[in-house]
């Protein structure tokens, strides 16, 4: 798929002084308060695309309903208000093609228009599939004038597409119905609504409503490129506001299912919202499968002008601005740091660079990597924030190694073993040892050095007596050291900025985010 890579906007209505906004490659957020213009950012987008194959119109395959979005299911221009004004905007992709839009009136038949390309073949419409879901979804079936409602009998689902179906509305609304889709039409919608032997379509709840129509355009996305195979050019899926009717916990299974079905189906998911849930979730550092799939185009009045911000730092100010409150001032955050034991406390104190250490809360507490484990699997919230410091002998345990929390020492065993090896390889004339009558040398050293097999407790005791010959904070033996691994201590600072970075990134609010 050719994917949108920004929309410029030199005047739209409200929006105009050349808004650059970059489109997400997989999930778009557009947040921001009433009247700022989140809908028309979503219908802008949505014009530019039609999907024809050479003259031949596109179904739906589930509806008889064009895979494009119409000016006039999103806007109602005013004669008095937009006629007069020229608007234009136009869509970057990622290939630098570019597609231009541009007003025009036509008195003819007194409309406007908005053109997209120029007219001739080839240079109109980009081809791609789009399905827009508007506000009129949400109206009730019950509030559906009863003569209107009709059951129809086809139902092109087939036995894949009814177990994705089941799957996906249980799972977002967590639920264990045996729920099987029922197709119906009314005046303003057509829906393959969730039945079950508890419930049928007019005993839906709002939520099981929006849910059933998201969850059937992304199956319509499903079946084109099971299809189509080669020829399908991925698609566009665009949701005005997405949350309405869900609570927090169905909004956050959502998104993961929007996340996971723009992978599968190569889509761009492009959604308004005004759920600070929502936002506050995908804009964490901490859940990285959102943070790094996920752009925010945030709208806000400055001066009374409509302006854009797409800095995820900047989600304080965001959610300030969606509460009317002004942006709370916090003092810098010192990042804590945890350790399996004193030994590691020690190491990591004397490689560490001193920007670096001046954010960071050095504490003395002491558990084994697996205690530390357990936390971070239940998210417990002081450790969502934290940063643990496991001993090198943990390089083998892939869940820990990996989890974006967790810095390894240098090395691939314990701290005091690895400076036990490395005092065991010095040469006897080192400028380390000490060179005068009865002082720490190399023979003081292999005296008292344990055994290779030595336990981990025989170990520690070793290190406790020999310390006090290393100088203050062990700084002597941490200087020699090191002189011989200048590579590997520069990476491990480097990794450590980069922990740092993300971790400055998490709201301290981090733990009233969506919960599981």
């Amino acid at each position: 798929m050719n994917r949108i890579k920004e929309l410029n906007i030199v005047k739209f209505r409200h929006l105009e002084n050349m808004l650059n906004i970059k489109i997400g490659e997989k999930l778009t957020i557009i947040a921001g308060g009433n009247g700022t213009g989140k809908s028309s950012v979503l219908g802008l987008i949505g014009h530019v695309f039609s999907f024809r194959n050479e003259d031949t119109v596109i179904m739906n395959p589930f509806y008889k309903t064009l895979l494009e979005t119409q000016f006039s299911e999103v806007f109602r221009f005013s004669p008095a208000h937009d006629y007069a004004s020229p608007y234009s905007y136009s869509l970057l992709f990622h290939d630098g093609i570019t597609r231009n839009a541009v007003s025009r009136f036509v008195a003819k038949n007194n409309r406007f228009r908005v053109d997209v390309g120029e007219r001739k073949k080839g240079y109109g419409k980009v081809s791609c599939p789009v399905v827009y879901l508007g506000l009129k979804r949400l109206i009730p079936l019950a509030q559906e004038s009863e003569g209107s409602i009709k059951v129809l009998l086809v139902n092109k689902l087939n036995n894949e597409d009814r177990t994705l179906y089941k799957e996906w509305h249980n799972r977002v609304l967590v639920l264990e119905d045996d729920v099987a889709p029922q197709h119906m039409k009314s005046r303003n919608k057509e829906v393959y609504f969730p039945t079950c032997d508890k419930y049928d379509a007019l005993g839906n709840s709002a939520g099981q409503d929006n849910l059933a129509q998201i969850i059937l355009a992304l199956l319509s996305f499903k079946r084109l490129k099971e299809e189509l195979k080669e020829n399908y050019p991925g698609g566009i899926l665009l949701i005005d506001e997405v949350e309405t009717t869900l609570y927090p916990a169905a909004q956050y299974q959502l998104m993961r299912l929007l996340l996971k079905a723009a992978r599968d189906y190569d889509l761009q998911v492009i959604f308004t919202t005004h759920s600070t849930d929502i936002i506050n979730y995908m804009l964490n550092p901490q859940e990285m499968p959102f943070y790094y799939s996920t752009e925010i185009i945030y709208l806000y009045k400055e001066r009374g002008v409509i302006a854009v911000c797409q800095d995820k730092n900047e989600l304080p100010g965001m959610l300030a601005d969606l509460r009317h409150t002004v942006r709370e001032q916090h003092p810098q955050r010192k990042i804590n740091v945890y350790f399996e034991d004193e030994e590691a406390r020690i190491f990591f104190r004397g490689i560490v660079k001193q920007d670096l250490k001046s954010k960071l809360a050095i504490k003395k507490c002491n558990s084994g990597a697996e205690f530390y484990g357990t936390l971070l699997m239940n998210r417990f919230p002081e450790f969502r924030k934290s940063l643990i410091v496991l001993d090198g002998d943990q390089c083998q345990n892939i869940r820990l190694k990996r989890n974006s929390n967790v810095l390894l020492l240098p090395g691939s065993v314990r701290p005091e073993n690895l400076f036990c090896d490395f005092l065991d390889l010095l040469a006897e004339d080192d400028a380390f040892w000490e060179s005068k009558l009865g002082g720490y040398d190399k023979q003081a050293f292999l005296n008292r050095k344990p055994a290779s097999t030595a336990s981990r407790d025989i170990m520690k005791r070793w290190f406790t007596s020999e310390k006090v010959n290393w100088g203050g904070g062990c700084g002597k033996l941490m200087r020699r050291w090191k002189s011989s691994n200048e590579t590997t201590v520069n990476s491990f600072n480097d990794a450590l900025k980069n922990k740092i970075e993300r971790l400055e990134l998490t709201p301290q609010n981090s733990s009233s985010a969506l919960h599981r």
